[in-house]
Order: C-alpha cells, then structure tokens, then sequence
C-alpha cells in the first residue's frame, strides 16, 4: 500500500461507494423470501447429508476398502449437487474470479471499471 494522502482518500471513496451500492442492492432483497426459499432449504440438505455420511462413516457398511472419512462420505453423499468450487483449489480459484468480474463493476464507481482486475485480484486472493 501507499501513505500518499491522496491514494489513502482514493481508497475511502471507493470503499463508502462500494459499501452504498452494497447496502442499497441489499435493502431490495426480500428478505423472507431469501430466508424461507434459499437459505433454509439449502443448510437443510447440508444438515441431512452431514447425518447420512456420518451414519455411513459410523456403520458395518463402511468397509476397509472404502474407509471413508466423513468428509470423503460426504462428498460422495452430495454428488452433482456439491458445488464446483469444492472439487480443487483451481476451480475455487476460478469460481471466485468470475465471481468477482461479475459483482466489482457493480460496486465500485465508473471511472474505475477498467481496472476491475487490478482492484479484485488483491481482494480475492491476497497473497
């Protein structure tokens, strides 16, 4: 980073027009719908495939040849259903990048849409 004053005032301004766009997009979310329709029906089958794998992990059918952890027997619970992003390292990688070309133009102010990558790539993977 820098100590020039101006970089410093730069990175508020972008910051509190992100954080407006932010805040604006998330007051037009039904909340109830979100909550009710997305997020419960999504951590319920996280919840019934943690039950099953670990039923599988605990029981007779969990041979020595499968010795499967749970989070092996997991995995292979959810299936098609597991998100991409979870398979390697390469495809988190990828998800969050496409992810984040897609949302930083929507936050952050116009005269900075060109250097979106220069913006998110520090964000997104840090080093």
């Amino acid at each position: 980073m820098s100590y020039d004053e101006d970089f410093v005032q730069e990175v508020r301004y972008v910051l509190r027009h992100a954080v407006a766009n932010l805040t604006k997009r998330v007051y037009r979310v039904d909340l109830t719908t979100l909550i009710t329709k997305t997020v419960i029906p999504a951590a319920l089958t996280h919840v019934d495939a943690l039950i099953h794998s670990s039923d599988f992990v605990n029981s007779d059918m969990n041979t020595k040849e499968l010795d499967l952890d749970l989070q092996k027997a997991f995995v292979e619970y959810m299936g098609p259903n597991l998100h991409p992003a979870v398979l390697s390292r390469e495809k988190e990688v990828d998800y969050t990048s496409t992810l984040t070309s897609k949302l930083v133009p929507l936050l952050i102010p116009r005269r900075y849409k060109s250097s979106k990558s220069v913006i998110a790539s520090p964000i997104v993977h840090p080093k």
